[in-house]
C-alpha cells in the first residue's frame, strides 16, 4: 500500500497577517496549537518504515509523536502539550501531513486504519480545528473554523489574553454547527466508530467454545472499541499423543474430530462475532501453535465492536 511519490493532502494555508475572507481562514498570526486523539492501523511487515515515518513527524517541526505496537497493530500518540505558534507555517504543516501519509501508506494491503487525531490551532482572529481522517490508505484533512472559546486560552503556554473577535450571528453559528455535526456523523458512520461506540460491551457477550469445549477456554475484554479475545488451554487439552488419539476416538462427529486435530497440530481456527440469530458479523483467524509449545501462552485476536453482536464463538471455519 506504499504511496511514495503521492502528494499528501495539506492543511488549510496560513491566514493573511491582517485577516482573511469571512468563513475561509481566521485572521492574524498563529498563537499556539495542540493535538489530541490517536491514529491506529495495521502493523507494517517492515518496522523500519514505521520508525522512519515517526522520525519524519518529529522533523516536520509541527508535532512530536511516538508509536507503540500490540500484536498486528500500531498506535500513534502525539504529545498533547500546547505549542507556541512561533515560526510554524505551511511548510511544516505539509511535512507533517506527508509523514502521516507515509505512516498510513506503509500498512499492508487490506490493513484497516482508524484515526481520531485532531489539531486545534488558535489564531488571533479565530480557532481552526483539523481532523486527520485515514481511509483507503490515504490521509484526509477536514478543517472547520470557529470563534474563540474561553477554554482555548486555558491551553495558552504563555497565558496571553486575546480579545475574542465579533461573534457570528446566531443563525450563522447554528448553520455552522449543523454542517459540522452532519459531517462528523457521516464520517463516524463510514469509519465504524458508531459501531464501536454503541456496540455491546465485552462483559455482555455470550462466550461459546463450540466444538472446542474442554479443549480451549477464552476470555474477552475491551480496548478502544475492540474486543480482545485471549485463548488458553482447557481442562481436556491433550498432553500426549495417546490423549490426542483418545479424544479422536471419542469424538461424536467430524466437527469434533476436526477440532481435536486443530488443537493437537496448532492449526488456525476462527473467532466469530455473531448475532442472536447466529448470523456471523465478522470473523478473525488465530493460530494455536504457541499453545502446543507452551501451556502459558495466550494466543490473542482483536475484533471490532459491532452493533447487534451478542456472542463470540470459536469455530473451525469463518462461517462466511
Amino acid at each position: 500500500m506504499s504511496l511514495d511519490g503521492a502528494t499528501p493532502p495539506a492543511l488549510p494555508p496560513d491566514p493573511p497577517a491582517h485577516g482573511g475572507a469571512p468563513g475561509t481562514t481566521p485572521g492574524g498570526a498563529l498563537q499556539f496549537y495542540w493535538f489530541d486523539g490517536i491514529l491506529e492501523g495495521a502493523r507494517p511487515a517492515d518496522e523500519d518504515t514505521l520508525h522512519e515515518a515517526v522520525r519524519r513527524l518529529r522533523d516536520s517541526g509541527f508535532g512530536l509523536g511516538e508509536v507503540t505496537t500490540d500484536g498486528g497493530r500500531f498506535t500513534l500518540l502525539l504529545d498533547d502539550a500546547a505549542i507556541a505558534g512561533g515560526e510554524v507555517g505551511n511548510a511544516q504543516r505539509e511535512a507533517f501531513v506527508g509523514a502521516l501519509q507515509s505512516l498510513v501508506g506503509a500498512m499492508p494491503d487490506g490493513g484497516s486504519c482508524e484515526s481520531t487525531l485532531r489539531c486545534t490551532e488558535v489564531f488571533e482572529g479565530g480557532t481552526r480545528e483539523s481532523l486527520f481522517a485515514a481511509s483507503g490508505g490515504e490521509v484526509r484533512v477536514a478543517a472547520r473554523l470557529r470563534p474563540h472559546a474561553s477554554q482555548d486560552f486555558d491551553r495558552d503556554p504563555a497565558r496571553r489574553t486575546i480579545a475574542p473577535p465579533v461573534a457570528l450571528s446566531r443563525r450563522g453559528l447554528l448553520l455552522l454547527g449543523l454542517l459540522f455535526l452532519t459531517a462528523i456523523g457521516l464520517w463516524s458512520w463510514k469509519s465504524g466508530y458508531l459501531d464501536r461506540l454503541f456496540g455491546a460491551s465485552a462483559e455482555s457477550l455470550a462466550v461459546e467454545v463450540g466444538p472446542f469445549d474442554g479443549l480451549l477456554t477464552i476470555s474477552v475484554s475491551s480496548s478502544w472499541g475492540k474486543y480482545v479475545v485471549e485463548i488458553s488451554r482447557g481442562d481436556k487439552y491433550p498432553a500426549t499423543p495417546a490423549d490426542v488419539q483418545g479424544l479422536l476416538d471419542g469424538a461424536a462427529d467430524l466437527e469434533a474430530r476436526s477440532a481435536v486435530s486443530a488443537v493437537a497440530n496448532g492449526d488456525k481456527i476462527w473467532v466469530r462475532l455473531e448475532t442472536a440469530e447466529g448470523k456471523v458479523l465478522s470473523a478473525e483467524p488465530v493460530e494455536l501453535r504457541s499453545l502446543v509449545a507452551d501451556e502459558d501462552k495466550r494466543p490473542t485476536v482483536k475484533l471490532d465492536g459491532l452493533i447487534g453482536a451478542t456472542s463470540l464463538r470459536l469455530a473451525i471455519d469463518s462461517g462466511k
